[in-house]
C-alpha cells in the first residue's frame, strides 16, 4: 500500500502531467495498430516520418528529463515501432505502384511501336560491343 501511495504522489504518479501526458499518447499507438488493417495505398508518408521524428525526438527527452519517465519513454518507443513498420508498408507500396506503371507504360509502347524495341535492342547490343572494345584496349596497354 506503501509503495502505491508513493507512486501516486511522486513526480511522475497521475497527479501531474508527466502521468496523464503519455497516457494521452498511447492513442498514436493505438491509431497505428487500428491503420494497419488499411490498405498502405491509405497511408500518408509525409505524416507518417512526421510521427517517426516527433517519437524519436520524444523518446530522447523521456531518456533525458530529470525524473525520467518511462512511460513516456514506453508509449513513444511503441509509437516509433508502430510508425516505422507504417512507413515501410507504405514505401513498397510506393515501389510496386511506380513499377506497375512502368511495365503498363512499357507494354503500351511496344504495342504502338514495335519497331522501337528493335532498334533499343540493336543499340544496346552496339553500346556493349564498343564497352568490350574499350576494355581490352585498355587491359592490353596495361
Amino acid at each position: 500500500m506503501a509503495t502505491l501511495r508513493a507512486f501516486i504522489n511522486s513526480l511522475v504518479g497521475p497527479k501531474t502531467m508527466h502521468f496523464w501526458g503519455p497516457v494521452a499518447n498511447w492513442g498514436f499507438v493505438v491509431a497505428g495498430l487500428v491503420d494497419m488493417k488499411e490498405p498502405p495505398e491509405m497511408i500518408s508518408g509525409n505524416m507518417t516520418a512526421a510521427m517517426c521524428v516527433y517519437s524519436g525526438l520524444f523518446i530522447r527527452f523521456a531518456w533525458m528529463v530529470q525524473p525520467r519517465n518511462y512511460l513516456l519513454l514506453a508509449c513513444h518507443a511503441s509509437n516509433e515501432t508502430v510508425q516505422l513498420y507504417q512507413l515501410s508498408r507504405w514505401a513498397r507500396a510506393q515501389k510496386n505502384t511506380t513499377e506497375e506503371k512502368e511495365q503498363a507504360e512499357t507494354q503500351r509502347c511496344l504495342k504502338k511501336n514495335p519497331i522501337l524495341v528493335y532498334a533499343s535492342i540493336s543499340m544496346m547490343y552496339l553500346y556493349f560491343m564498343k564497352l568490350k572494345v574499350c576494355s581490352l584496349i585498355f587491359f592490353a596497354t596495361l
